[in-house]
């Protein structure tokens, strides 16, 4: 960003742990640093009625919410350089107070018109100037394909905050699982989603049952997203192994589901007692809790070239052989493209899912260089 200061209305979410709050308020926390920037932020309405503070609540430590709380209203006839938008449906309307416009869009399955709210001219955004911003190449191909120039799209990725994200010492992994419930020899396999198509929750749970067959020390911890939309994992689980023939007394003894909204110090400590995240998904915009697991300093295990290809490396990281798909329909739903995975080759990773290896890796990079690298398009 250049030595010129600028002023930026932030209009988004907070308050709550969606993704899209969520990145919302690291990038605030951010920018508040900055003092370059004039800053200022609109809270937009949520989604869904039954969001809040007290059933989704985020869990930033005291301090981080009082900087994210002293972040402000625009004071009457402000008028900013540019108007920055993270929130969902998509809104490219002018904005009222002026200025240009940079908009947060991420997608998984493709666009269509019900993901803009009524009067988004996409060749009118585009003429004036405005901006996209989308966390993966990814996303920003299925953008494309919904009739987006390449010059609007630009990919600013996701991070993981050091303070909130990083590995636990092995005495306190140890100490944890056991009051958990599980032993030191429990291979402990990870995912936090939701039970819709694109995540792939089926596929996994269909894995981790075949893998259980032959391995008997392999465990299963799924963080269902209730709270947030309303998706229950009980029945699911149940209903998915039942259909696949799968479902057993034993199987489901190996499965820990964990229904409660949890704090980011809870997250952080389930990344870091499991021995490996597993997210087996057809399609992600990011897939952001895979990236707090490599924080924490636990393996995963993801579809290859998805989202994640993006930040997903070699080392301990492994991934599942896919089948590409393009422009097809799923349940009457037009869908840009997804990745499904082989079932044979996940269940013969998760075989050979080693425990997590003892080395500490480097601290997360955190959300300063893709703030910048977004405050820095918004020349």
């Amino acid at each position: 960003m250049s030595s010129t200061r600028k002023s930026l209305v932030v209009e988004g979410w907070r308050g709550i742990n969606h993704s899209f709050a969520l990145v919302n308020q690291f990038q605030l926390l951010e920018m508040a640093q900055n003092s370059d920037l004039t800053l200022r932020h609109v809270d937009s309405p949520f989604h869904f009625a039954h969001w809040s503070r007290e059933t989704n609540g985020a869990g930033f430590h005291d301090s981080d919410e009082q900087t994210l709380s002293g972040i402000t209203v625009p004071e009457s006839g402000f008028t900013p350089d540019w108007t920055y938008r993270i929130f969902s449906p998509v809104d490219l309307r002018p904005p009222a107070r002026g200025g240009r416009l940079a908009v947060f869009v991420v997608t998984e399955l493709g666009l269509d018109d019900q993901s803009f709210v009524p009067g988004s001219d996409i060749a009118a955004f585009q003429a004036a100037g405005n901006l996209i911003m989308t966390p993966s190449h990814w996303s920003r191909a299925r953008i494309l394909d919904w009739g987006f120039k390449p010059e609007t799209v630009h990919v600013v990725p996701h991070a993981c905050s050091p303070n909130y994200f990083f590995p636990l010492p092995p005495e306190v992994i140890r100490s944890q699982r056991a009051s958990l419930g599980f032993s030191p020899d429990d291979v402990l396999l990870l995912n936090i989603g939701t039970a819709i198509w694109n995540k792939g929750i089926d596929v996994l749970l269909q894995g981790f049952a075949l893998a259980r067959q032959k391995r008997k020390d392999l465990r299963l911890v799924f963080k269902d997203q209730r709270n947030t939309y309303g998706i229950t994992g009980d029945a699911y689980i149940q209903q998915t192994l039942a259909r696949a023939n799968l479902l057993s007394d034993d199987v489901l003894s190996a499965i820990t589901l964990i229904p409660a909204n949890l704090t980011m110090n809870q997250m952080n400590s389930m990344y870091a007692i499991a021995d490996c995240y597993v997210s087996p998904y057809r399609a992600e915009g990011f897939n952001l809790p895979v990236c707090e697991a490599i924080a924490c300093g636990t393996p995963v295990l993801v579809t290859d070239g998805g989202a994640t290809q993006d930040f997903v490396g070699a080392g301990a990281h492994r991934t599942i052989q896919a089948t590409m798909h393009h422009n097809v329909t799923i349940q009457s739903k037009k869908v840009s493209g997804y990745c499904e995975p082989d079932m044979g080759h996940l269940v013969q990773l998760l075989l050979d899912t080693p425990t997590k290896p003892a080395a500490t890796p480097p601290p997360a990079a955190g959300w300063d260089v893709p703030v910048r690298q977004m405050l820095d398009l918004m020349a």
